[in-house]
């Protein structure tokens, strides 16, 4: 469930978005609450593993990022314990 969205020049200004740059891309593959349920099977990747962007494939069990979006990802804890970030929903 990986969407893209860029918007152009030519779209920021007919939608009054205002950003220095030249495109904004918007990867929505976990960043969204309602794409996720207790017991959905996802990829995530913990806080330690950020910079190397290992990811982990477990089981949700808890829902922790209350927000409906967060530009970062939902934050979720998993079957074995740990907390990470959704990168995908499988």
């Amino acid at each position: 469930m990986l969407q893209r969205i860029v918007l152009s020049p030519e779209n920021r200004r007919k939608n009054n978005v205002e950003t220095n740059l030249e495109s904004l891309e918007i990867l929505m593959g976990g960043n969204n609450r309602t794409e996720l349920q207790i017991g959905s099977r996802v990829r995530v990747v913990k806080k330690e593993n950020q910079k190397s962007d290992s990811l982990m494939e477990s089981v949700v069990t808890a829902i922790l990022t209350k927000s409906a979006f967060h530009p970062h990802s939902i934050k979720v804890r998993l079957d074995n314990g740990s907390v990470g970030r959704v990168k995908d929903i499988i």
